[in-house]
């Protein structure tokens, strides 16, 4: 049989479970946002509906302890391994120079460091978008 009728199916279901893991830190993290703001919102709308703002500094802590439990992926840290595991193979594949397994690590190098430069991009995306704005009034003298 051809070894290739294989391999792709392998290669899309690894690139579509990425793409899922993705997808979920994306969705996670956008729903957290709409929950702060709905939360922020409905304080506006009634303050006497909390206590004190300290109250919703409290439930706003709350939801981020329930989202940090779950164990998070780091994408920027599989990407880089995927793509230096796509250099290696890469290398490899121009040291052995023919056949089809040079062939086939040549090219898998090829889309072992495009999908892993794509998923450090992405990874590195969720930490920037992650992390707390600065009110640039807060900024040290």
């Amino acid at each position: 049989m051809e070894p290739s009728l294989f391999i792709i199916p392998l290669v899309i279901s690894v690139a579509l479970v990425f793409c899922y893991g993705v997808a979920r830190s994306f969705v996670q993290l956008w729903a957290l946002h709409r929950g702060k703001e709905a939360l922020l919102r409905r304080f506006d709308e009634n303050p006497a509906a909390f206590e004190s703002a300290q109250d919703v500094i409290e439930q706003i802590s709350e939801q981020e302890r329930r989202n940090q439990r779950a164990v998070r992926q780091d994408y920027t840290i599989t990407g880089t391994g995927l793509a230096l595991i796509g250099i290696t193979a890469l290398l490899v594949g121009r040291i052995l120079a023919y056949g089809q397994i040079a062939v086939g690590l040549y090219i898998g190098g090829i889309a072992c460091v495009g999908l892993g430069l794509l998923i450090a991009l992405v990874g590195y995306l969720v930490h920037a978008l992650s992390r707390p704005l600065v009110d640039p009034g807060d900024s040290p003298s």
